[in-house]
């Protein structure tokens, strides 16, 4: 977020400004995800709250913001996560697991 701008606003700016599209109802389900990596002598210490929202369009990526993008459903993505760990970032893993043990996540993941 920028000064002033609550998460959810930053949240609505970015996927305008990345994605090209606006969201419904925006909610946080792993609002103090934090995570620390090191690696190579750089060391990564961040604050990375994880919020879930519906969207109903399609992206409309900005090249300068988003290489790539494909829609994947929860169980294909957690299939490709196990298959081919390494392609994944450490906090993408870590996010993962604590999602998966989050009561609020499967509640809305069944909405």
């Amino acid at each position: 977020p920028g000064p002033g701008e609550s998460d959810v606003e930053a949240i609505r700016r970015r996927l305008r400004e990345e994605l090209g599209f606006s969201a419904g109802e925006i909610t946080p389900v792993l609002p103090s995800f934090r995570y620390r990596a090191a690696m190579g002598g750089i060391v990564e210490n961040e604050l990375c709250p994880v919020y879930i929202a519906r969207v109903d369009a399609e992206p409309s990526r900005n090249p300068d913001e988003v290489e790539s993008h494909e829609w994947l459903d929860w169980k294909e993505f957690l299939s490709r996560l196990a298959k081919h760990p390494e392609h994944f970032s450490e906090w993408c893993r870590e996010q993962v697991a604590q999602l998966e043990r989050s009561e609020l996540f499967r509640r809305l993941r069944a909405a």
